[in-house]
């Protein structure tokens, strides 16, 4: 079998004509093929010739006048009379006679045998007679390269919507495709040099999502699609929910309501739903609840409380937290209250038999006049009200706190302040020390311990009318009072 390739071989060399071993003719077959990897076929040439060869060193002028014709498989044929000479002594020189083609099919492995079958005769005048030839070549082809190795795929990563690789093709390709289940193929015509690797990204993914690309690439050499290589990753969870502050509205001994807000989504998130824990390991979901009341927990017992925000990818935010302690679960006991000295203003007031149960210990006392408003005062246990209104009814109120907060019931004492306070007594500094009469006139004299009004015929007070001045109105006493050796006394028979 010869082997035909890129240039000319000689497939037939057959001598047809020779005079006394001076000069030779020879009829030739040559051939050489050219391959078309794209289509996986080669193209065969052929050529016939008639060589004359003088091998004489003095003589030329050799010559055949003849009839011929040549014929190749798949090639014209040709047919001519024509007179062929030498080109001189010692020369040799050529006639062509026929050139042609044919197209070989290669298999899929890219090889690929012929045959060349090829013919002549000849007719001329002379003593060699009428030469004729007849041959059939085997022929092989070389073989076209039909291999497309798959790409490489390496350095995949993600972020929560974008997907990316690095793509290495071992050749050429200017026609490529790429596919998300490996079937349904979209043409991507990217020009790609040979083992010169590049980045592809993918982007507006959904996150949180498993994605698989398909890529499969034709050689621009011999149009051969490689085998598809793909790569599969998950892109990321967003941005988590942001975190903000939880609130204690109110505690008890065996419950505390609790509120949070302030939460955020973080970007591409949609929903949300917010958990709770009081062990930061063991969540329950409350929906978009932002509020809860905790029950059922133990007095006197510190607790801590989570809450945080689950975005819809299942992604939490970090927990914000708020710490109590449940009130003690017995308020303390409650006494009683005694006034030590009353006055047309206020008086003095103590209390008593105030208690705070074990395991606790006192915070402090606070009192109050309307069961609203309420003062601390420590743990004093006595208050002297001295701003208060003349002639007026009111209410006292004490209660004890412990240490957790737990107060007790109010203890309660109600009084009258004393009649305007005439405070006439005189050389005192408790009380005033003048008597005017309506038209503002001093009219007090002392006579011993008594008070006496000079101007109305020295009578007694209790039938005196006195008047004072209260702030530049001329106001009458409703009742007197008077110093009896150092105690100040109430004068019940003073007159109206």
């Amino acid at each position: 079998m010869a082997y035909v390739g890129g240039g000319w071989a000689l497939l037939g060399n057959h001598q047809i004509w020779s005079y006394s071993g001076r000069c030779n003719m020879y009829f030739q077959v040559y051939a050489s093929s050219e391959q078309d990897p794209i289509n996986n076929r080669s193209t065969v040439h052929t050529r016939t010739r008639i060589l004359v060869e003088n091998i004489s060193s003095s003589y030329s002028d050799y010559y055949v006048e003849q009839d011929w014709s040549a014929e190749v498989t798949g090639a014209p044929n040709y047919s001519a009379h024509a007179t062929f000479s030498d080109g001189g002594a010692g020369t040799s020189k050529e006639y062509i006679l026929q050139n042609g083609s044919f197209t070989v099919n290669h298999d899929s492995n890219g090889n690929a045998s012929s045959k060349i079958h090829y013919w002549f005769n000849g007719t001329y005048t002379g003593a060699i007679g009428s030469p004729t030839n007849t041959n059939v070549v085997d022929i092989s082809l070389p073989k076209i390269d039909r291999t497309a190795y798959k790409a490489t795929i390496s350095n995949v990563g993600s972020t929560y919507k974008t997907m990316y690789c690095t793509i290495s093709v071992p050749f050429e390709s200017v026609e490529n495709q790429w596919s998300r289940d490996g079937s349904n193929w979209t043409t991507w015509n990217k020009s790609i040099k040979a083992d010169t690797p590049f980045v592809d990204t993918w982007t507006g993914l959904n996150p949180n999502t498993t994605y698989t690309f398909y890529y499969r690439f034709k050689r621009k050499y011999n149009g051969v699609w490689s085998e598809a290589v793909s790569f599969t990753a998950t892109t990321k969870y967003p941005n988590a929910p942001s975190k903000e502050s939880v609130s204690l509205s109110s505690v008890t001994s065996n419950s505390a309501k609790v509120s949070w807000g302030g939460f955020s989504l973080g970007d591409m998130a949609t929903d949300y739903s917010y958990q709770t824990s009081n062990d930061e390991k063991n969540w329950t979901d409350q929906g978009k609840a932002t509020s809860l009341t905790i029950s059922n927990l133990k007095a006197n017992t510190n607790y801590k409380f989570y809450v945080r925000m689950v975005d819809n990818y299942g992604q939490p935010s970090l927990a914000a937290s708020t710490s109590f302690t449940t009130l003690n679960s017995e308020k303390p006991n409650v006494g009683g209250i005694e006034c030590t000295r009353l006055t047309p203003f206020g008086g003095m007031f103590s209390w008593y038999g105030f208690s705070v149960n074990e395991g606790a210990t006192i915070d402090h006392y606070e009192y109050s006049l309307d069961d609203s408003n309420w003062i601390n005062v420590g743990t004093d246990t006595q208050i002297n009200l001295d701003n208060l209104s003349p002639e007026t009814s009111y209410t006292l109120y004490v209660r004890i706190i412990d240490n957790f907060g737990s107060k007790s019931d109010s203890a309660t004492f109600s009084f009258k302040t004393l009649v305007d306070p005439l405070k006439i007594a005189y050389n005192t500094n408790l009380y005033q020390t003048e008597i005017l009469t309506k038209d503002g006139v001093d009219i007090l004299a002392k006579n011993g311990d008594n008070l006496i009004v000079d101007t109305i015929g020295k009578e007694r007070l209790r039938t005196a009318k006195v008047f004072y001045n209260d702030n530049g109105v001329i106001k009458k006493i409703k009742a007197a009072y008077y110093n009896k050796k150092g105690n100040i006394q109430h004068y019940k028979n003073y007159g109206n």
